[in-house]
Order: structure tokens, then C-alpha cells, then sequence
């Protein structure tokens, strides 16, 4: 920390590790004009992933936190 933010005489800029892990936000990918249905008119937000079964996903992370889990317990013993 500089002389300058400790004192309180300026703003201060984010040091670069934090900039660099500061989120960019990305543009909402959309349906393409050649990718165009009757469900799906052009412009609207394209789906990425398995959309339609989130459970599984959820089930998919809730088991590997048991196995993390148990390495991790294993590794302790």
C-alpha cells in the first residue's frame, strides 16, 4: 500500500492481481439468424448447457462434495 492511500489523499486504483480478478460481464449469446425455429425467434437468448434438467447438475455437485469430502478426510487420517 502507497504512502498516499494510507493517508487518504486520493483515490487509490486497484493493485493488478485484483484488476485482473475483477468479472468482466459477457454480451448474452442469441439465437443466429440460420438457427432460427418457431420456438426460438432470432435474437432471443441462445440456451448453453443442459437447461431443461438443473437437477441433475445440482445432484451432479452435491456428490462431489461427498467425495471431496471424503479424500479430503482420508488424507487427514
Amino acid at each position: 500500500m502507497s504512502d498516499d492511500a494510507r493517508s487518504g489523499s486520493g483515490p487509490v486504483s486497484p493493485q493488478p492481481a485484483v484488476a485482473a480478478a475483477i468479472p468482466v460481464p459477457e454480451p448474452t449469446p442469441v439465437i443466429a439468424s440460420s438457427d432460427v425455429s418457431p420456438q426460438h425467434p432470432p435474437g432471443t437468448a441462445a440456451v448453453i448447457g443442459p437447461a431443461d434438467r438443473p437437477e441433475i447438475a445440482v445432484g451432479a455437485a452435491f456428490a462431489g462434495g461427498f467425495v471431496l469430502a471424503f479424500i479430503l478426510k482420508k488424507i487427514t487420517n
